[in-house]
């Protein structure tokens, strides 16, 4: 039977709320809210590259199989989720703007639903397919100072980010230059990649010290984001405190995977509970924000695009038993 990290699953949902307040559209204090989601591509990129990593070092791993159709079925689900939001929001954009689309461009200006969220999961899949390329390169696994590199890669991107928020910079004040699998992406493997070699000497964070870390780490990104208004940035793709959330996040879970309440979350709403939460948290965001225009809009939609997507993991998760148990 598969051993499960309940309290790694926890934390996959956790950071998968947290995105909600990266997407709702505040009149004020826009930058203390998306402060809080920050963390989440940080995080899901640390675990993907773990497990990853685990299926890397399997003396029967197979690209083909383990690499190149689990980019597929990713990618199959990325086209039915942009399928799924088109079919949605485009006749809801025409009713809206009351004409169809005149050019390609002005369909993707338009008409086309908001789905830049499904830029982790292209990442993801580019950074699945390079990365058995770089995982046999000896010395990023042998070297405890290897956690250098990547570190100094993200902090450089975040300086980067900061800088090109306050100047234009043209074509490279746009947030897609490093919201990528290069930048992004396969540093966060490479962060998975150190944990996974050296889980045996990274030690345990005490529980009163992880709480009082995560409470301080989140205080300390909302104030990153005050500094990127006070300096007339842009609010940035991550903050500093977002890398150390993510990766004392996952530390923890590794180093402590017994947690009740991330058994029962895992009971109720299964595996994709988190994915289906991802995928489809921005639909219910849209279809509120299209049909309701009230002050306090965000009271309503922000309690539903996390509720409704669980809704539907519940539902999937309980027929899912039923079939294997039949």
């Amino acid at each position: 039977m598969r051993k499960i990290n309940y309290r790694l699953y926890f934390f996959e949902l956790f950071f998968a709320v947290l995105v909600v307040f990266v997407h709702a559209s505040f009149k004020s204090g826009d930058f203390y809210f998306d402060s809080l989601g920050r963390g989440t591509v940080i995080f899901f990129f640390i675990l993907s590259s773990y497990f990853y990593n685990k299926t890397l070092a399997k003396s029967d791993y197979s690209y083909k199989k383990d690499t190149l159709f689990r980019c597929l079925r990713l990618l199959i689900i990325s086209i039915v989720t942009f399928a799924i939001y088109c079919a949605i929001f485009i006749p809801i954009n025409i009713s809206k703007f009351g004409s169809y689309p005149t050019s390609f461009i002005n369909f993707f200006n338009v008409y086309k639903p908001k789905t830049s969220f499904l830029w982790f999961t292209i990442a993801l899949i580019l950074c699945y397919l390079i990365f058995p390329f770089i995982y046999k390169i000896k010395w990023i696994h042998e070297s405890k100072y290897m956690i250098i590199i990547p570190s100094v890669i993200l902090i450089n991107i975040y300086v980067f980010r900061l800088i090109a928020g306050i100047y234009d910079f043209g074509v490279f004040s746009d947030p897609h230059v490093t919201r990528n699998f290069i930048f992004t992406g396969l540093p966060c493997f490479l962060l998975g990649t150190y944990f996974y070699d050296h889980e045996k000497n990274i030690k345990n964070i005490p529980t009163l010290l992880f709480i009082i870390l995560v409470v301080l780490l989140f205080i300390s990104g909302s104030l990153e984001a005050y500094m990127h208004l006070h300096l007339h940035s842009k609010v940035n793709e991550f903050y500093l405190s977002s890398i150390l959330l993510a990766s004392i996040c996952f530390i923890y879970s590794i180093k402590n995977p017994k947690f009740i309440l991330g058994e029962r979350l895992y009971s109720l709403f299964g595996k994709s509970g988190p994915l289906f939460l991802y995928l489809s948290h921005r639909l219910f965001m849209q279809l509120i924000y299209s049909y309701l225009n009230v002050t306090y809009v965000n009271y309503i939609v922000i309690p539903i695009s996390i509720i409704c997507p669980l809704i539907i993991a519940l539902i999937y998760n309980f027929f899912r038993n039923r079939k294997q148990i039949g």
